[in-house]
């Protein structure tokens, strides 16, 4: 199966010259974690912008600064194996689909992807063999900025909320800390002082400079005050293809192996996806 064959060829995309604003805006809108940035006019691919970039540059503005300008990249006639190396090796949920001319005509995710598993003895497979070896969970009485630290330390795109007796409560993902996002803006002053010399008479003046720049902050919130998203379980020993069902039914990158009242573990579309690759 070719690229072509699974790809959206209306992907959401942001222009350059643009702004954070503008970066925030779209993937909140479109509920995307990253987005190809092509050149305005041109169409042409530029780079590729997600979250991460928006928080570990949260006092930059312009797009064209923010963004990753080596963006990972695939043709319409590659195999979808390549497209799965592309998005397990750069990290991105998705890959952007270019021509020969560099213009971007599509996206591949890892739903698209998941949804095209054709492997019938991965699909048959018990999904206890793909429980990840660590996810992300925190008390749902924790800081939003505590809570979203946690995740990234565990290099997790979602983190599990735990109620006060332990039990999981639902989850969130990346862009739901992301429409919590709030500008803080600071300034500082510099004293700019010009003088005349040896007169009894001398003047002085002394200007004061105001720099300011703002940057990108969480609320003083708990992660009980986000609206946390149902975490879709299935039973020990489910097969692979029920598991996919019910990730892609809840619109959802895990699914919680055990029951109402307990869970064995996570199984992330991603690990599922790496299946794809052929060694």
């Amino acid at each position: 199966m070719l690229v072509k064959d699974v790809m959206n060829g209306n992907p959401v995309y942001v222009e350059v010259p643009s702004n954070r604003r503008t970066v925030l805006s779209v993937l909140l809108k479109n509920e995307v974690s990253s987005a190809p940035v092509i050149r305005r006019g041109k169409n042409t691919l530029a780079g590729i912008i997600s979250i991460n970039e928006l928080m570990s540059k949260s006092e930059t503005d312009q797009t064209a600064l923010l963004m990753n300008n080596r963006p990972p990249k695939i043709r319409p006639k590659d195999p979808i194996q390549k497209a799965a190396k592309a998005i397990v090796k750069s990290g991105f949920r998705a890959v952007p689909v270019v021509d020969d001319e560099g213009k971007l005509v599509g996206i591949v995710s890892v739903e698209d992807l998941l949804s095209r598993i054709e492997s019938e003895s991965l699909l048959s497979d018990s999904i206890d063999n793909y429980l990840a070896e660590r996810f992300a969970s925190a008390w749902m009485g924790t800081p939003i900025a505590i809570g979203y630290k946690i995740m990234k330390y565990a290099a997790s795109d979602t983190i599990m909320l735990l109620d006060d007796s332990g039990k999981a409560s639902g989850f969130l993902m990346e862009f739901d800390f992301l429409r919590e996002l709030e500008e803080e803006y600071s300034s500082s002053k510099s004293l700019i002082q010009a003088s005349s010399e040896g007169e009894d008479w001398d003047w002085s003046v002394a200007p004061v400079l105001y720099m300011g720049e703002k940057s990108l902050t969480f609320p003083n919130k708990r992660l009980s005050d986000l609206e946390a998203r149902r975490l879709p379980v299935v039973p020990s020993g489910t097969p692979v293809r029920q598991a996919v069902q019910e990730m892609l039914k809840n619109n959802s990158p895990q699914v919680a192996v055990g029951n109402e009242k307990e869970i064995d573990g996570l199984v992330f579309d991603i690990d599922l996806v790496k299946n794809l690759i052929i060694p």
